[in-house]
């Protein structure tokens, strides 16, 4: 009982400082937030890699560009900002495609993890401000599209040993895996996602495949 009052307690005092932080104006970038890790950048996209533990709560952070997250991990979640404080808790769902259209309306909020597993996620982050592009959705009929916005399109694709999927993005895609364990052939080599999270980034054009000596869940989000 004594440690769970401390570490309720502890957990009190930090959304207290946060929404401090929040109030007085002293908002940073989602960058510079150290729950967010940006893994990779170029000058179309960032992916980052979010976790946040169990009763835990992120500093006051920025978004400023459209913004597609992949749920790896289901903790549930509240969100505070100064125009609106806390949200109801969002329940979570492992697998499962969220877009926040920030581009040319950045917004800042304090995330909490009320629950006892961690929040974790890929998040993608298109960094254009206009002229987001138009294509039809790629021919395979193991991709399912789950969700499509200006920025982004989302696909959930299942796998059995008996299916390999091959196909080609007109735009960057993010594959990320859910479950299962699936390789991506794509010369000059072969990447093995065996771990829930994993991602490999395919440019614009390429044709790649994915197949699976088991079965396996990805999803692939394309940058528009």
């Amino acid at each position: 009982m004594v440690l769970r009052a401390t570490a309720g307690a502890i957990c009190g005092v930090v959304v207290t400082l946060g929404m401090v932080r929040a109030q007085s104006g002293t908002t940073i970038p989602v960058d510079q937030e150290p729950r967010h890790r940006i893994v990779f950048a170029d000058d179309r996209l960032r992916v980052l890699e979010v976790r946040i533990p169990a009763r835990d709560t992120s500093l006051d952070h920025r978004h400023d560009f459209d913004l597609a997250t992949v749920n790896i991990e289901n903790g549930p979640t509240r969100t505070w900002s100064s125009a609106s404080g806390w949200s109801a808790v969002r329940p979570r769902e492992v697998g499962g495609v969220n877009v926040a259209e920030y581009t040319g309306k950045a917004s800042a909020h304090i995330v909490q993890n009320v629950g006892e597993i961690a929040y974790r996620l890929t998040g993608v982050e298109n960094l254009r401000t206009r002229d987001w592009t138009v294509h039809p959705p790629i021919d395979d009929p193991a991709a399912t599209v789950i969700s499509e916005t200006r920025g982004f399109r989302a696909y959930q694709i299942d796998l059995t040993r008996a299916y390999r999927a091959t196909h080609t993005h007109p735009v960057p895609v993010v594959i990320t895996l859910i479950r299962g364990e699936a390789a991506a052939p794509q010369p000059p080599q072969t990447a093995v996602l065996t771990r829930p999270g994993e991602w490999r980034l395919v440019p614009a054009g390429v044709a790649h495949a994915l197949t699976t000596d088991a079965g396996a869940r990805v999803i692939e989000v394309e940058i528009r």
